[in-house]
């Protein structure tokens, strides 16, 4: 059994988080929970880390679907927004920009706990899901792992690349996860308590 002090998701999608804590028994939160990202997008944003960047008026668009606002595209990273903002019924309140500093406030929080796990004797075990956002993803894997290492370089670090398919990456251990299901979001919990337990992997008490 591999212990680890901390279980961070790098997306792609909130079901990865969910299932990670569903899976690990932890309800730590981190920037990149519940966010739609792409590999590219989350390492150009770890080089960068800016929240004031991140959450510019000007870098941020609605996503509409027959007027109905549905998430909040932040353009620079190519973030999708989905749990940022109010919501109501599913669908993205009109307002959503009166609560920028709100978001903001949130995300700064998120991102000084995630570099506070730079601590010797942390050992961090980092999940990613191979996602729909992800090109090249064996150049932009290889990007994201060391952008992430260069935030948390005193700690020990351990990653895991989740893919339909077992894309086997250097650096990276692959899991096969094949869950296609769209509802419920959370996916397919047999399929996901499954794979994630033939790791061996647990949350150190």
């Amino acid at each position: 059994m591999h212990l680890f002090t901390d279980i961070v998701s790098l997306g792609h999608r909130c079901r990865t988080t969910r299932q990670l804590r569903n899976h690990f028994g932890t309800e730590a939160a981190y920037p990149f929970d519940w966010w739609i990202s792409s590999m590219k997008g989350l390492s150009s944003l770890l080089a960068d880390w800016n929240v004031d960047r991140l959450f510019h008026p000007d870098e941020l668009a609605e996503f509409r679907v027959e007027g109905r606002i549905f998430f909040v595209r932040q353009r620079r990273y190519g973030l999708k927004l989905f749990h940022d903002f109010p919501m109501q019924a599913a669908v993205m309140q009109e307002d959503w920009r009166d609560h920028i500093d709100e978001a903001k406030s949130k995300t700064l929080h998120l991102m000084r706990k995630f570099d506070g796990l730079n601590q010797q004797g942390r050992r961090i075990l980092f999940i990613r899901e191979v996602g729909g956002m992800d090109k090249r993803p064996e150049f932009w894997a290889r990007a994201l792992k060391t952008a992430v290492r260069a935030h948390v370089p005193n700690a020990k670090s351990s990653f895991v690349m989740i893919s339909p398919n077992g894309l086997a990456i250097d650096g990276w251990t692959s899991l096969t996860i094949d869950d296609p299901v769209e509802e419920p979001w959370t996916g397919t919990d047999e399929i996901w308590r499954g794979a994630l337990a033939s790791l061996d992997y647990a949350l150190a008490p």
